[in-house]
């Protein structure tokens, strides 16, 4: 009996479970998938694109019933394969028999070599024993890839002392929702204060953060 179209997904070798991340502006969701594949993205694909994808980039194929109901694949979502490794959505399309979703994915992490980790802080008010509030800092989110890199420093006078303020810029492997009183910590236990958050919105790079090293 001839494979049924809608089903040929079912003689795919190497599938593997992973994680699709449906990225929201107030909060991100998750779903686990079963019976997808990847494979590399062929010579075919790389002409036709125009220099837009790379041989670093990667193909995953999604079964459109391992979908919860009403949920599409979308650009700048992102896959996230058992090691843990997190594949940002460029393109995603159906195949002509509406199976399965085509979705052309890159690991930003790779691509800017992001080798160093850094935690996102946030004070938060917690009561004292006085009865009053105290700033208490908590990690909201730990281990993200980052590239720390110095783009500006001056000597300035701070509380009659001479210092050094120092810039700095962190390509971010992960999107964050940050606030003004929010802090980052490298892993050399190094705290900066965030100034400003770019290209939170962009697809095909990395969120960049503005930072100020806290002596």
């Amino acid at each position: 009996m001839p494979l049924n179209p809608t089903n040929n997904w079912k003689v795919w070798a190497n599938r593997e479970p992973v994680t699709l991340v449906s990225v929201n502006r107030v909060e991100d969701t998750s779903w686990l998938l079963v019976d997808c594949k990847r494979r590399a993205i062929g010579y075919r694909e790389l002409s036709a694109s125009a220099g837009i994808y790379t041989g670093m980039d990667l193909v995953w194929l999604i079964p459109r019933v391992k979908l919860p109901d009403g949920i599409q694949p979308k650009l700048a979502d992102r896959i996230v394969d058992s090691t843990g490794v997190a594949w940002t959505v460029l393109e995603a399309a159906l195949n002509t028999w509406q199976s399965w979703w085509r979705l052309v994915t890159r690991n930003l992490v790779l691509v800017h070599q992001l080798r160093d980790t850094i935690a996102l802080i946030r004070p938060t008010n917690r009561p004292d024993h006085a009865g009053g509030r105290v700033a208490e800092p908590t990690v909201l989110v730990a281990n993200i890839p980052a590239r720390i890199q110095l783009v500006a420093e001056e000597s300035i006078t701070r509380h009659g002392r001479l210092s050094m303020r120092r810039q700095y810029t962190a390509i971010i492997g992960q999107p964050l929702r940050t606030a003004p009183t929010d802090l980052v910590r490298d892993e050399n236990g190094i705290t900066y204060q965030v100034l400003s958050a770019s290209n939170a919105d962009r697809i095909d790079t990395l969120m960049e953060l503005t930072l100020e090293r806290i002596d």
